[in-house]
């Protein structure tokens, strides 16, 4: 599934150019793939977890294994998946869609993809353990992801976010994801200008630091801060994740 949802989204962006046109596209696939790498994530997790819990409980209280052994055992299992594919899917995209062609960009564009896909499967975990059953946590789900993700930097220009809204960006992995990707791509990239297409040229976009300024980016921190964040943000749903599970078990 995610081989072939990375081949559809690079042939759908598929060589999108340099042009003033192509800005749209790049910024557009950059943040489709942060929403799919988290949404696909958290999705995933979210039902096969909230399905185990069961299991877990019963085992538990036959005092077959302790919580610790249980809770991080099972993240260590499934890790090497969770990073094996997000690289084979970064391979795919960013060469059909023809993202800067650096091995620095691509690298970090690699591990962005990481640590959103492995931020999604902490925050599955996180909001599986506080619900009982897997049918309230999908439901629920909606509420938790669609205020990280109209906050991100893509619906709402950044600098125009008003304080009390802002605190929702702050945790949201999907503004770090987004903000971290769209540094790593546009700086240092030389729009071309085409004055008998793109109309109104003299005063379009011509590099990608302009672009990264006009959308309120250039003060949130750099590439590899965002990638900082986005690990610290993993840790945390996962710590959240540890002591609601292990609440939900003293209450039984």
């Amino acid at each position: 599934q995610t081989l072939i949802l990375s081949v559809i989204v690079g042939l759908i962006f598929l060589r999108i150019g340099n042009d003033q046109r192509s800005v749209q596209d790049r910024q557009g696939s950059l943040f489709f793939i942060v929403v799919q790498g988290l949404f696909g994530s958290v999705m995933g997790t979210l039902t096969t977890f909230g399905a185990e819990k069961a299991v877990f409980s019963r085992e538990y209280s036959s005092r077959m294994y302790g919580l610790p052994a249980y809770f991080w055992s099972r993240w260590i299992v499934e890790l090497p998946t969770q990073i094996l594919l997000p690289v084979v899917s970064a391979l795919i995209m960013y060469w059909f869609v023809g993202y800067q062609n650096t091995a620095e960009k691509f690298g970090w564009f690699a591990l962005f993809l990481v640590l959103m896909t492995n931020c999604g499967a902490a925050l599955g975990v996180f909001v599986s353990c506080v619900f009982r059953d897997v049918g309230t946590a999908l439901a629920v789900m909606p509420v938790f992801l669609m205020p990280l993700m109209i906050f991100s930097g893509f619906f709402v220009n950044a600098s125009n976010l008003g304080w009390w809204f802002r605190w929702i960006s702050y945790i949201s992995p999907m503004k770090y994801g987004f903000v971290g990707l769209v540094k790593n791509e546009f700086e240092g990239l030389t729009i071309t200008c085409d004055a008998g297409v793109d109309s109104g040229c003299p005063n379009g976009i011509q590099s990608g630091q302009r672009f990264i300024e006009l959308l309120g980016f250039d003060d949130l921190g750099s590439v590899g801060q965002n990638a900082g964040i986005l690990f610290a943000l993993m840790w945390m749903f996962l710590i959240l994740a540890y002591f609601a599970l292990w609440a939900g078990v003293r209450q039984r």
